[in-house]
């Protein structure tokens, strides 16, 4: 009687599927509505192949094809050359998620974006400015690239609840220079106070142009002097 031999799927065996995993990466530039060049940053799919090896037990004197004697799987990642074997899929899936959880996973950290704006003037003629400021998150990617996350308001349903940009060289915001800092509690304590002392300043200019000093301080900003220290009563 013939000895059974133990025969393999040949190579790294039969694929039979292709799963997916989601990751951010920059791909190539592209230019904002300003016309100022940027990274363009995607929300990729990166695959993963899914194979399956058998191994087969061959007697030549049982009749083809030959039985099978034992089922594994393998999941390989073609673009981090990652790969994990076993028998149940699920448990593997888990495990190369973890590894690419490492590799594309991006630590984002809490900032402000700061922003001084214009104040839109619908009746009359005049100027005034608004300091704001909105949490950001500030963060690294798999490339090394750094990234910059803000939060989607205009959302839809199905719609990205975060907009992901390459964090800017310059913060130019529709012509209009921005800044981010760090957003720690004593940043945020010191943008307080400076939202103050825009409230002071408001209620100055309010004392300055009203009606008992309006004529002096026009006449004195027309002279070349400046509302920023200017008092009426001792000068500059």
């Amino acid at each position: 009687m013939a000895r059974a031999r133990i025969r393999h799927t040949p190579g790294g065996g039969t694929k039979i599927d292709t799963l997916y995993y989601d990751a951010e990466q920059v791909v190539g530039s592209e230019r904002d509505e300003e016309g100022l060049e940027r990274d363009r940053v995607i929300q990729k799919k990166v695959t993963i192949d899914l194979y399956m090896t058998k191994a087969f037990e061959t007697d030549t004197t049982k009749p083809t094809p030959a039985a099978t004697r034992d089922i594994a799987f393998k999941l390989h990642c073609q673009e981090t050359g990652d790969e994990t074997y076993g028998t149940d899929i699920s448990v593997m899936m888990k495990d190369i998620r973890s590894k690419l959880d490492v590799r594309f996973r991006i630590e984002w950290k809490p900032w402000f974006l700061v922003r001084i704006d214009p104040t839109r003037i619908y009746d009359g003629i005049g100027s005034g400015l608004a300091l704001s400021w909105e949490d950001i998150h500030r963060g690294v990617a798999y490339d090394g690239s750094v990234l910059m996350r803000r939060y989607n308001r205009h959302a839809e349903i199905f719609s990205n609840r975060w907009i992901v940009k390459t964090w800017p060289e310059n913060f130019i915001e529709r012509g209009r220079m921005i800044a981010a800092i760090e957003a720690t509690e004593e940043n945020r304590l010191l943008l307080e106070n400076a939202k103050d002392q825009v409230d002071v300043l408001r209620s100055r200019l309010v004392e300055l142009l009203g009606p008992q000093l309006i004529m002096e301080t026009l006449q004195a900003l027309a002279s070349g002097r400046s509302l920023l220290g200017y008092k009426p009563d001792q000068g500059d």
